[in-house]
């Protein structure tokens, strides 16, 4: 257990990665010499941008979320995942691995304040699958502040998904 709480650690410093150097050199980015040195092992900071290895940071968590008994063991990287959550330059994909995340780790009041937060980013970046999956996140959490949430379910309601406007309508019914 001592491994894989040292793994989930190193997760969640992570998710704070801004860029790599695959990022920073127009020459590692090159496809022959980012071929040579995937084959001769150089690791993924050589190999791969910081969005790509925020995202499959986000998805490993959310895996120790979901296998964990109880789920508590994930909540060590909670300041991570908050963080990246409300991180403006977190891409859509890692914004939505992280709100899967925090939703396998289960209904968290601390959570709430960075869910609210992180929605005017999910509705300026334009998509419906974040925007519902984060309503269903508020959701769990929605009795713990009904004044905060329900500007946002109201507002949802009018959403042009369908699924986005029933989340709202579910939010709503559980005030």
């Amino acid at each position: 257990d001592g491994n894989r709480h040292e793994c989930r650690a190193d997760l969640a410093r992570v998710l704070q990665m801004s860029s790599t150097y695959y990022d920073r050199s127009a020459l590692l980015r090159n496809p022959t010499v980012h071929s040579t040195l995937t084959k001769l092992g150089f690791g993924m900071k050589w190999t791969q941008s910081a969005v790509d290895i925020r995202a499959h940071a986000a998805y490993s968590l959310g895996s120790f979320a979901a296998q964990a008994r109880p789920a508590l063991q994930a909540r060590p990287a909670l300041q991570a995942l908050h963080a990246a959550l409300i991180d403006p330059s977190t891409d859509q994909g890692t914004r939505l691995a992280v709100v899967w995340t925090l939703r396998g780790i289960g209904p968290l009041p601390d959570s709430l304040p960075y869910l609210l937060n992180a929605w005017p980013i999910a509705t300026n970046d334009g998509s419906w699958l974040l925007r519902r999956d984060l309503l269903y996140a508020i959701i769990d959490l929605s009795t713990n502040s009904p004044e905060r949430c329900l500007p946002i379910f109201l507002n949802e309601l009018d959403a042009p998904n369908d699924d986005v406007r029933y989340a709202a309508a579910w939010g709503l019914s559980g005030l």
